[in-house]
């Protein structure tokens, strides 16, 4: 006879397996549950930081190609302005520089012309002086004393502004030597107060023009032949001139 539990035991027990059974299983069914939402999480999460690590890949591929433009377009609108700032200031410098070169040039040629036209005024005069002289040679052959005095002493004035100092130095010689024997001081003062001929006028220029001396012995014979003129006065017949032969010999 074997052992055998009593009727309300056996209910007792079963019922225990029941619920252990029923435990096991929820708890079987929580941790699938709970390791199914795991994994799900897990996948969002990996799926999460690999969209991430794409847009972030995608971020820094866009930055590596955007930059490198920025700066491209910076450096060249910087080259721009830089290009303009210096164009700007090149031409400014340009103007400066054509400017001072305008006036320069202005200037020489100012000067240019200045000095040109000084010298054709002295060739002027001294052409105009050799008309004097030609006719005061010819007054001095017709023994036409007072018109040569006029015509020399004009002469000498147009060859000293002309700076034709050659032919000056001839008209003073025949001044002394071939005229103003020929003339007496009433005639020559005659003629200086009508502002004529004035031969003191022409000692004055010619000493302020006597810087180097030059004209040291012009002034001093002519000097010399007012002084005797001078003289001539002083004597019995003061206006009659010293009758001297004129001789055509030497006249230049």
């Amino acid at each position: 006879m074997g052992f055998e539990n009593p009727p309300g035991q056996n209910l007792t027990l079963n019922q225990h397996m029941g619920d252990t059974i029923t435990i096991i299983k929820t708890i079987h069914d929580t941790i699938r549950v709970a390791n199914a939402d795991t994994l799900e999480t897990l996948t969002k999460v990996d799926n999460f930081y690999s969209s991430a690590w794409d847009k972030l890949v995608a971020i820094g591929t866009i930055i590596g190609i955007i930059i490198p433009i920025i700066y491209a377009l910076y450096q060249r609108r910087l080259y721009s302005l830089n290009k303009k700032e210096l164009t700007d200031e090149i031409n400014t410098e340009l103007e400066s520089i054509k400017s001072e070169l305008d006036n320069l040039v202005n200037k020489k040629i100012e000067e240019k012309f200045a000095l040109h036209i000084s010298e054709l005024n002295k060739k002027m005069s001294a052409l105009d002086a050799s008309t004097f002289h030609i006719q005061g040679r010819d007054n001095v052959l017709r023994k036409a004393y007072e018109d040569a005095y006029i015509d020399f002493v004009t002469a000498s004035n147009g060859y000293l502004k002309g700076e034709d100092y050659l032919n000056l130095g001839i008209t003073l010689k025949v001044i002394c030597d071939h005229v103003l024997p020929h003339m007496n001081a009433k005639q020559v003062e005659q003629l200086k107060t009508t502002k004529v001929a004035d031969i003191d006028d022409l000692i004055k220029k010619l000493e302020k023009a006597d810087e180097k001396g030059i004209f040291t012995t012009q002034i001093r014979l002519l000097l010399k032949s007012i002084n005797e003129l001078n003289e001539r006065a002083k004597q019995t017949e003061p206006s009659k001139p010293l009758d001297l032969p004129p001789t055509n010999v030497g006249l230049p």
